[in-house]
This record gives C-alpha cells, sequence and structure tokens, in this order.
C-alpha cells in the first residue's frame, strides 16, 4: 500500500529519503514540551541559554525516547545569533554596524550542493556569503537511531544590507532555495537563515543537546532570550528537519483544522508574490504550516506577535478588539488544543489557541526574567524574586518586547 500523497501546490521536502509507511499523516498528533527564557532588559547573556537548556532537559517526560536510549523525536533551541562566537571561531572581520546572518543547512550527504546552491541564492538577493562553517558536533553522544540518518551541519555565514533590509532579503533567498529544491536542483535543509535567530536541534535526548553541539557550551555565547522545544510524535516518522522549533516557533499539540487551513493557503497563492512561493510544505506537520504562515505574516507587514494573534484569535466575546474584528474577515483560524513559544529576535512569547487545553504557566522575577512553559520548575528561581506569575488560560497570550523592554499579557496586547 501506498503513503498517502496529499494533493496540493505546496512543495515536499526532501531533506531525507522518505521512509515507506502506512501511517496516514491527516492523523498526526502530538503532546510536546515548548517555552522561552527571556531577558525583558534585553541583557544578553550565557545563563539565559543555560536555563533554557536546563529547562529542555527537564522536559524529558513530554518526549520520547528510541530503544538506543539516546535519540528522541526531536529537541531544539532558537536563540540569538552568537556573532562574537562565530566571527572568532571562522576568523571573519565584520564591523559592528553590519549585520550578521547565519544560515543553519543540512546536507544530506558530502556530494550534496546544498552550500553552493543556497550560496547562489544568497548573492541573488545582493548579499555576500564570509564564510561556510562546519558546525563542530559530537556524533559519539547521539544513540545509533539518530546517527543513522545525521547529516552534515554548516552555517553560513551573510552580510551585505542593512539591519533593516536584511531579514526579509535571507527570507526571499530561502524561498529562491526551495524554488530550486521543488525541481531537484538541489537537496538538503535550511533550519534557519536569519540575522536575529538561530536553531539548533538535533534527534538527541534534551540533556544531550549541549554535548552534540559544543557552541552551547561556550561562555561566549551571549543571548537575551531562547526557545525551546521537546517533540513527542505519535503517529510521524521523526526526522532531523521535523525537530523543532521551527523558524519562528515552536509548538506544542495540534491544528485540528490543519487541512481547510492548508487548502485556503493554496487558493491564496494565486494573490501572493511568485517571490514568497512555495508558502507551504507540502509534507510537513500542522507545527510546519502554522510555522510557515507565521512566517509569511512576519516578513510581510506584520510583527510575529501579531502574525499569532491574526492566525490564534481568542473566542471569548469580552476580548473583541478593532484588531479582531478586522482580521477575523482576512483570514481563518488556525483551531486546535495548542500551545506556542514564538519570536522574530525583538519579540518573544508564548500563546494558547482559544481551547485552552495545552498547558502553558509562566514566572516574572524583579530583575525582569520571564520565564514560560509546559511545567513550573523548569528554571530554578528564588520565589523571593518572582514579582509574578501564573498561567495562559483559551487564547491568552503573553508577549516580551526587547526593544521597548516591555512586557505585555492579553488586554495590553
Amino acid at each position: 500500500m501506498d503513503t498517502y500523497q496529499p494533493i496540493s501546490c505546496c512543495t515536499p521536502s526532501r531533506a531525507q529519503s522518505p521512509v515507506r509507511s502506512l501511517v496516514d499523516p491527516r492523523f498526526e498528533h502530538d503532546s510536546c514540551g515548548v517555552g522561552f527564557v527571556a531577558n525583558s532588559t534585553a541583557e544578553a547573556a550565557h545563563k539565559v541559554l543555560t536555563d533554557a537548556l536546563t529547562a529542555l532537559a527537564r522536559l524529558a517526560h513530554r518526549g520520547a525516547v528510541a530503544a538506543d536510549g539516546k535519540s528522541s523525536d526531536g529537541v531544539g533551541i532558537m536563540a540569538a545569533v552568537p556573532r562574537a562566537l562565530l566571527l572568532t571561531d571562522t576568523g571573519v572581520q565584520l564591523a559592528d554596524s553590519e549585520p550578521l546572518g547565519v544560515g543553519v543547512v543540512f546536507v544530506p550527504d558530502p556530494d550534496a550542493n546544498t552550500c553552493a546552491v543556497l550560496t547562489a541564492c544568497v548573492e541573488a538577493q545582493g548579499l555576500r556569503v564570509l564564510a561556510i562553517r562546519d558546525v563542530p558536533v559530537r556524533s559519539d553522544v547521539l544513540g545509533e537511531i539518530a546517527l543513522s540518518t545525521m547529516p552534515a551541519i554548516k552555517h553560513l555565514l551573510v552580510t551585505g544590507a542593512s539591519e533593516a533590509e536584511i531579514e526579509r532579503k535571507l527570507y526571499l533567498a530561502r524561498k529562491d532555495f526551495e524554488r530550486r529544491f521543488e525541481t531537484s536542483e538541489v537537496t538538503g535543509y535550511v533550519a534557519s537563515l536569519s540575522s536575529k535567530t538561530i536553531v539548533y536541534k538535533s534527534m538527541c535526548i534534551g540533556r544531550l543537546l549541549p554535548e552534540f553541539y559544543p557552541d552551547l557550551q561556550d561562555e561566549s555565547y551571549i543571548t537575551p532570550f531562547a526557545l525551546f522545544h521537546q517533540r513527542y510524535a505519535t503517529n510521524t516518522t521523526p526526522a532531523w528537519h521535523r525537530a523543532q522549533p521551527g523558524r519562528t516557533l515552536a509548538h506544542n499539540g495540534e491544528i485540528n483544522t490543519v487541512w481547510g487551513n492548508r487548502a485556503r493557503m493554496d487558493a491564496r497563492t494565486s494573490t501572493l508574490p511568485a517571490e514568497c512561493m512555495p508558502i507551504l510544505t507540502a509534507d510537513g506537520t500542522d507545527s510546519t504550516s502554522l510555522d510557515e504562515t507565521v512566517e509569511l505574516l512576519a516578513h510581510n507587514g506584520r510583527t510575529v506577535a501579531e502574525a499569532i494573534r491574526i492566525l490564534l484569535p481568542p473566542a471569548v466575546a469580552n476580548r473583541e478588539s478593532d484588531f479582531l474584528t478586522y482580521h477575523r474577515d482576512v483570514t481563518e483560524p488556525w483551531d486546535g488544543p495548542a500551545a506556542l513559544a514564538f519570536t522574530d529576535g525583538r519579540f518573544v512569547g508564548a500563546a494558547l489557541d482559544r481551547n485552552g487545553l495545552r498547558p502553558c504557566r509562566f514566572a516574572i522575577t524583579e530583575d525582569g526574567l520571564v520565564v514560560a512553559g509546559s511545567e513550573t520548575g523548569l528554571v530554578d528561581l528564588d520565589p523571593e524574586t518572582v514579582v509574578h506569575s501564573g498561567r495562559l488560560g483559551p487564547g491568552q497570550m503573553i508577549v516580551v518586547d526587547l526593544q521597548e523592554n516591555k512586557i505585555y499579557e492579553n488586554d495590553k496586547l
């Protein structure tokens, strides 16, 4: 019996060879661990990263561990680009005024043309590639299952545009790569390509992620925020490219309306610019489809927080606003039991969909540290320093604005 193949204008993913299976991806479900750590003061510190890694390790019970005891359905961290670490390691000289974009590239085999094609896509946007870095990894910490499908992992260092322009140029460069991918010109997967954020993800268990990536243990890696995600996939074949966070968010739950949402996104393709194509990945999970839709909005005039609110509106009538009323006629909700952590490098937040059937608890300390996640106790906090704590309810959000150094909840948003 053949595996289910959805009929769609979206592009398939060839990050690795598909596994033939009787599993129908329409019925994928997951219940993962997710959250973030952020300094609302925007102070970058290595401790923010270590706190997020500690939280990830403590979410082990929310993930799946393979028979080898070391492989998992996927774990990951999204944080700020470690500029000082990368420039020192590669010996690249770059003025402080010039932004540094980084592409995280999964290369399926040594002969793949992934980096060469991505370089051409980047240069077509008027950007220049400074270096291609072999990401230091310790493959000996992986289990046999994760190791058997492990890609080579590269960093593509990019500059050549102002801070205001580079994010959109990098987004369009990646879309160019994906169009070439559709025509089988290239293989591989771009896990992230940004000057604001970078993704480190793997199929190891959470506590082993900093051992697999020595970058994460380097004291020079400082960041004001970090998202974390532990994946639990009950009905899908785990893969390196399916580990989270995605490019804008980490997702716990299901999007029950995802097939209708995808169909409507397909119907909109004729109204969207060709340079933004392809919008969705055909064999992507519901998390992937939501991530790609949020990313489309966030690179075309919306903030990531606005995009999340547009796609996951609350259901309670007394939370109506002009913003919600307007967007109700613009797009349909992506509905299902879901908890999200998200960021675009400036806004860092968490949200529940209108059902509120996934846990998300938060705490704010007197010095401005915000911790949100699927559990309490993910990060050790002195109770005497906690000035506010609580849990998100259906349709609620909490957002940290790292530029304005403010924390927003619900009505303030």
